[in-house]
């Protein structure tokens, strides 16, 4: 009986065996769920990141069309963009009139909007009437349309033709409309003005073809309207859910302060569904208040999940007091889902329910056939590391692609980031190349001559100097002690600013001088009207404030700013001769004008390399904002350019980088900061490093096939060598169930199967040689076995009746000391074996060898049958002994004798067992006669074969006769020959 522990163990073994299937599928079934979801979740990651880009694209875009004043530009733009690209052939009444009504939104130009068009041919103007546009006050129009468009073409204006313009203008729209600057730097921009004892603010167009003007456009809208700012944010709000195709939405909320004095801004859309509206705007209330409470990290620009929406926030403008939020709701792709552990365990232990149902039905048994569970283990044990394998070479790809794009976006956003660091060297090498000119001698006697002439033929070869430089000096202002001041320039257009900027640096030069004249004869510095007003004014700031202002552009560049334009870059320098100070010259240009040079030099050099293109984006006097131009610049005329001039104009107002990533390009934003009126960026071609992880997600689809497919062959390979041999193990031991002895196992292995197969080919031959000579041997045992069910019960002690037959060689130590012991040997298999068939024949079973001795038993069928076939049996063993020894004799070979003695009687048979050994042998009275009597056969002198009297009546019905053997009761057999 087994015990408690063996029955677990076998049931352990039995379930491991059953189930180690199931767990190892569940094993590789959770590490490709949880490779399933590291790829779902870098999926997500990959899709909040470009919603991510295009809500800061979208917050760049509010930002640059803020205020109602942006946004009428920009769609002032669209306009003159279609009209320019029409042309004149195509420009009417009716068609600018259709024109007005498609790009500018209701609200813009309504009816308190006075809107004129000329037609503009030689400087003449002729008004278009009809529709919106006014045909009152043409001539004022018609006049105010010629000042502006003198103020912005023609350069060479003079003094007097700016002053008559401007009193014109003035006339017009105020005394403080401050016309020139209306005319040069506010084209297509809402300037304020009054006009007509209103207040309005004017905007005025010029639309051309080939950089000719063709038409004028002027309109004066209400200030009111400009300055509706819930209007201007409401309508920024409605166009940016329409542009986004309603995936990204635009609000406006108050800032905490005024959080209860101001409406939340939403767009139009959001009124048909006024659950919704409520519902949004208690999220804004309840994100304002979190990011208050600091619940929600409070940086700006990063997108991040509240409730059931995705949020990204940002400061509007100073003068705005509400704060811009792009939102949208969570989107399905970035959801987050279930675990899948469920349904895959369910599916999984369902696969393998089925499977083992079906081999249940097909072989009778639980659990799996024995190939079907070697290929699997060995199958899934294999795919279990290519899984991992998989999932961490995967990651590494993603990640090595992340770093090279991470990499391109560092590499040429510091390339972009040194144009604008460089452009601060335009500022030395103008002072340089000033410093450098004026070192010639008939330089610095034109400067001291106090001759406006020599002044401006001094200003000439200085400014062609530069121009060779592709630098650039806008005007030069001279101050001589006792003489007169001079200011000279080329473009008298900014006459005004440069006056200005003299009339700032005169009272430092006055001041300079005075301490010069301390210590030599220098007469004073002859200072305007305007002058002395700024001097009495700046004399006031300080003793040293003066001295100061000069000393800080002496001999070396300044670079000074005024409002929001790109800064002017001054150098001055004091002429002497003889110890005494002849004239103080300042020079100064616009840095903008060296910019553009350097800008163009910039970006050819950056272009050198194809694989990504460097841009610039201008924003002209008309405020247009387009392309700078560039050598490659025709580059951008595809769709990508398109894609790229569109992200840059959208992002012109941030003052930080901008990104926006595709498939194949990146495109990056960069401010100069510099240079407000200029954007950078460039187009990434992402080819080389998406086709870089296309080429490395290829070799691992490759390598993981062929990893799958070389596991599925060493599995094959694996199973066969463990299960060819088992089933060929099988066939043999049922073949040697079956008694069949032929069959044996032929393969040779160094591992615990071969020596599995090496013991089986043992025991067959130890079979083989059993059954040559132990097939008669114990056959009482054999017997016992097949009547008996158990093995125990079968060796059991058992009384039998029946014949006793011992057989001995004469003298066999004496021939195994005198003959060697392969002869021995040999003459003892062969007396052996003879004799056994013998015993056999005659339906004896030889019980033991006992040395040279054989000891038989012959059973009775009937009482006393035995007698006679034991008779027979010994008869027989003699005849074949004589057979043996003339068989020898002929050979040559030593002959030997051997005796038999006969008994009849009852026998004990049974197993005699040791701890290391167990014989099946018979005992008893009859069993030690015959051996007794096979002693006293060597007295004998016909047969040797020696029986007891209860032989002499059997013996005589077999027709043989025996003889008394001499001094004993027992008797010889003389002759005789039974039949068995």
């Amino acid at each position: 009986m087994k015990t408690g522990t063996e029955k677990i163990q076998i049931a352990f073994r039995y379930a491991f065996g059953l189930l180690s299937p199931v767990i190892i599928s569940l094993v590789i079934a959770f590490a490709a769920l949880a490779f399933y979801n590291y790829l779902q979740q870098q999926d997500r990651d990959k899709k909040l990141q470009v919603l991510e880009e295009r809500a800061e694209l979208t917050l760049a875009t509010v930002m640059s069309r803020l205020t109602f004043a942006d946004q009428f530009t920009w769609y002032g733009n669209r306009l003159s963009s279609e009209v320019e690209r029409h042309g004149p052939a195509s420009f009417s009444a009716e068609l600018l009139n259709a024109r007005i009504e498609k790009h500018f939104p209701k609200g813009f130009i309504g009816k308190d909007s006075k809107t004129w068009a000329f037609l503009v041919n030689d400087k003449s103007v002729k008004a278009l009437t009809g529709g919106m546009l006014e045909s009152s006050r043409l001539r004022i129009t018609e006049k105010l349309t010629t000042g502006l468009l003198e103020f912005a073409n023609n350069p060479d204006l003079n003094l007097s033709q700016i002053n008559q313009n401007e009193k014109l203008v003035k006339t017009i729209l105020g005394p403080n409309s401050a016309p020139l600057h209306l005319g040069r730097t506010r084209e297509g921009r809402l300037t304020p003005v009054v006009f007509e004892g209103n207040s309005y603010f004017i905007y005025w167009r010029q639309f051309r073809q080939a950089n000719q003007v063709f038409a004028v456009m002027i309109s004066f809208i209400p200030t009111t309207a400009v300055t509706d700012t819930n209007f201007a944010l409401r309508h920024i709000a409605t166009r940016m859910f329409n542009d986004s195709q309603n995936r990204l939405a635009v609000a406006f909320v108050p800032v905490l302060e005024l959080a209860d004095a101001l409406p939340v801004v939403l767009p139009d859309q959001f009124d048909k569904d006024p659950t919704y509206r409520e519902h949004i705007k208690s999220l804004l209330s309840g994100l304002k208040s979190n990011q208050a409470a600091s619940t929600i990290a409070s940086s700006t620009k990063k997108i991040y999940e509240f409730s059931d929406h995705l949020f990204m926030s940002d400061m509007t403008s100073i003068d705005v007091p509400y704060d811009t939020v792009v939102f949208a709701p969570v989107p399905g792709a970035l959801q987050k889902t279930g675990s899948g552990i469920t349904p895959v365990t369910t599916c999984t232990v369902g696969f393998w329910l089925l499977m083992f149902i079906y081999f249940y039905y097909k072989t009778g048994r639980a659990g799996l056939p024995l190939a079907v569970a070697f290929r699997i283990l060995f199958v899934f044990s294999g795919m279990l590391p290519i899984v991992l394998m998989i999932a961490l070479a995967h990651g590494l790809i993603e990640e090595s692609h992340a770093t090279s794009l991470a990499e391109l976006r560092r590499e040429n956003t510091e390339k972009l980031s040194r144009i604008n660091e460089r452009s601060d060297n335009l500022k030395q090498l103008f002072g340089y190349n000033i410093s450098q000119a004026i070192n010639e001698f008939e330089l610095q006697r034109l400067l001291t001559t106090n001759s406006r002439q020599d002044a401006e033929k001094a200003y000439e070869i200085i400014r062609k100097h530069l121009e060779k430089m592709e630098l650039a000096l806008d005007y030069i202002y001279i101050f001589v002690p006792g003489g007169k001041s001079e200011l000279v320039m080329h473009d008298q257009r900014r006459y005004q600013n440069a006056k200005t900027i003299m009339d700032l640096f005169g009272p430092a030069t006055y001041k300079i001088n005075q301490k010069y004249a301390k210590f030599s004869n220098t007469p004073e510095i002859n200072l305007s009207a305007s002058q002395k007003n700024f001097y009495n004014i700046l004399d006031g700031f300080g003793n040293n404030f003066l001295e100061e202002v000069f000393m800080h552009s002496y001999e070396k560049e300044i670079a000074m700013k005024f409002g929001d334009k790109s800064a002017d870059y001054f150098y001055t320098v004091a002429f002497s001769e003889k110890g005494l100070i002849k004239s103080y010259a300042g020079f100064a240009a616009n840095s903008e004008r060296l910019f553009r040079n350097f800008l163009a030099r910039e970006l050819d050099s950056l272009n050198a390399s194809d694989s990504t293109i460097f841009l610039a984006a201008e924003e002209l006097a008309n405020s247009e904002f387009t392309i700078f131009p560039f050598k490659k610049m025709n580059a951008l005329n595809s769709q990508i350019g398109r894609n790229a001039m569109n992200f840059i104009t959208r992002c012109r107002s941030s003052l930080f980088e901008k990104y926006l990533t595709d498939r194949n390009h990146m495109y990056i934003f960069s401010p100069l900061i510099k240079q407000s009126s200029y954007a950078s960026g460039c187009i990434v071609s992402l080819s080389e490093i998406n086709r870089e992880r296309d080429v490395k997600r290829l070799v691992l689809a490759c390598i993981s096939v062929l990893l799958v497919c070389l596991m599925y062959v060493m599995a094959s390979f694996a199973a066969a060598r463990m299960l060819v041999p088992l089933e060929a193990i099988n066939r043999t031991l049922q073949a040697i169930s079956s008694g069949n002895l032929q069959s044996s196992l032929n393969f040779v292995r160094n591992d615990e199967i071969g020596q599995l197969a090496d013991s089986i080919n043992k025991m067959l031959e130890g079979f083989k040689r059993r059954i040559r000579l132990g097939k008669f041997v114990s056959t009482t045992f054999e017997q016992s076995l097949a009547t008996n069910s158990s093995l125990e019960e079968s060796t059991k002690a058992r009384k039998l009746m029946g014949s006793v037959l011992f057989s001995d060689i004469r003298n066999f130590t004496t021939l195994s000391e005198s003959n060697p012991p392969e002869l021995i040997a040999s003459m003892l298999n062969c007396h052996l074996e003879s004799m056994s068939a013998q015993v056999q024949k005659f339906g004896g079973q030889v019980e033991q060898f006992i040395g040279d001795a054989i000891v038989a038993f012959f059973p009775d069928q009937q009482p006393e049958s035995s007698k006679a076939n034991a008779l027979a049996a010994a008869i027989a063993m003699h005849s074949a002994h004589q057979s043996l020894i003339r068989s020898r004799e002929n050979a040559g070979q030593f002959t030997y004798a051997f005796g038999i003695g006969l008994e009849y009687g009852q026998i004990v048979a049974g197993p005699l067992i040791t701890p290391s050994r167990s014989e099946f042998c018979i005992i008893g009275k009859a069993r030690a006669d015959a051996e007794n009597f096979e002693q006293l056969s060597k007295m004998g002198q016909h047969t040797r074969i020696i029986v007891s009297a209860g032989f002499v009546d059997t013996a005589s019905r077999c027709s043989c006769s025996c003889e008394p053997l001499a001094g004993t009761e027992l008797f010889e057999l003389a002759a005789g020959e039974i039949q068995p």
